[in-house]
């Protein structure tokens, strides 16, 4: 279902939203949008999305913080964060083109259960393509959901190629991280550790660690700047566990090579 700017109604029932706030903010950026480089008073923007004067100021002041709108000329317009939040989709998009390329080409990757993901913004992974394998499985994934890094082979392999100060920047405080199953990583030392061990293999290992009877490998790279994504992405092989003897076991998925949408290779943290 597609939002026209032009569809969208002056005033917003916070009542029928189950996030009233969110609801109003997202309104407020559509009206911005449609005002274009004209600059919305508060007045204005009350007014429209019927709402006291108080509630827009509020939106608008978290808005600017996050800078998704800055202020011009006693009103208000876009901020450049939304542009940045549209080349990382649009990235997402023509990465997720590319993966399905690799998929067929890339005998690794043939008939196998493959994913493609993208490190979120804290201690989490984003799942943006798949392939489905010739075997059944059951997956915690869905396209769009996010999983705990930790638990994950792409979050293990994107994790290890990030410098020290970012990674510790993601860590928790408490030094505890969340599970999925029972041989889940479940403190910062044994990520640590896991990492060190990622790193000197090349790829990430999920060894039933976030679904009970799967295994996974996993490589990461880093795209390059034309693709709009800043972080790495990871491709991963998943198989039932009952399958994962010395031979059986997924290989290491092949990094793809480079093309005009900007696939890069690996590079280690320093």
């Amino acid at each position: 279902m597609t939002h026209s700017l032009s569809a969208l109604p002056a005033a917003v029932d916070g009542a029928t939203s189950r996030a009233p706030a969110v609801t109003r903010a997202v309104a407020l950026l559509h009206l911005l949008a449609a005002s274009g480089s004209i600059p919305m008073g508060i007045s204005d923007l009350a007014r429209k999305l019927d709402i006291p004067k108080s509630s827009a100021l509020n939106l608008c002041s978290a808005l600017v913080e996050t800078g998704l709108v800055r202020r011009r000329s006693g009103g208000f317009v876009l901020g450049s964060g939304l542009l940045e939040l549209g080349a990382r989709y649009l990235g997402s998009v023509d990465l997720a083109s590319e993966f399905q390329v690799a998929a067929n080409e890339y005998e690794e990757l043939s008939g196998e259960m493959c994913q493609l993901a993208l490190l979120g913004s804290g201690l989490d992974v984003i799942y943006v393509a798949r392939q489905l394998g010739e075997r059944p499985l059951r997956l915690a994934s869905e396209i769009g959901g996010h999983l705990p890094a930790n638990c994950t082979a792409t979050g293990m392999s994107m994790l290890a190629l990030l410098r020290p100060k970012e990674l510790a920047s993601r860590l928790p405080a408490s030094g505890q991280l969340e599970t999925m199953t029972q041989r889940s990583i479940s403190t910062v030392e044994e990520l640590h550790n896991r990492l060190e061990q990622t790193r000197s293999l090349g790829y990430g290992i999920d060894d039933e660690e976030t679904v009970t009877g799967t295994v996974c490998v996993a490589a990461a790279f880093r795209p390059s700047p034309a693709t709009g994504i800043k972080g790495p992405a990871a491709i991963s092989v998943t198989i039932n566990k009952a399958e994962a003897t010395p031979s059986g076991w997924p290989r290491s998925p092949a990094r793809p090579r480079s093309s005009p949408t900007g696939w890069a290779s690996r590079s280690a943290p320093s």
